[in-house]
């Protein structure tokens, strides 16, 4: 079964960065955050791929994490940005080159604590289901 990681991170990273409604409230979308990125941010990752094959099908069964980090104080900012890749990525189209049949439906999404008692940190996993082109 072919990998879907990367070709996954890119095409949510590009739906997130795409969405102007979300931009404008945080400083970017990263993997790896570079150093004195101020807050608020919107990292994505890791990513968990199962098979899901189907039929003769090659498919796969994906967890994407996406976290949320803000350093206002209370969650308002937090959900306020939740919301805004909520829109984005929920039953949402989503284009991931080499692959066809895409699903993406949240799962969870949770307040979650930090080490830094300034730090909010909102924490949502999304499913995504799809077939390889060509399976």
């Amino acid at each position: 079964m072919a990998a879907a990681l990367w070709s996954l991170r890119s095409a949510v990273h590009a739906k997130l960065t795409a969405a102007p409604s979300l931009t404008a409230l945080i400083s970017g979308v990263y993997a790896k955050v570079p150093d004195s990125t101020p807050e608020p941010y919107v990292t994505v990752g890791p990513i968990n791929q199962l098979p899901d094959d189907d039929h003769g099908e090659d498919g796969a069964a994906c967890e994407i994490y996406v976290h949320i980090w803000s350093r206002q104080n209370g969650y308002s900012e937090a959900g306020a940005i939740f919301a805004e890749v909520d829109a984005a990525l929920h039953r949402q189209p989503l284009a991931v080159p080499g692959w066809t049949k895409i699903s993406v439906a949240l799962r969870t999404a949770s307040e979650e604590a930090d080490p830094d008692p300034d730090i909010r940190h909102t924490l949502a996993i999304y499913r995504v289901w799809m077939t390889k082109e060509g399976a």
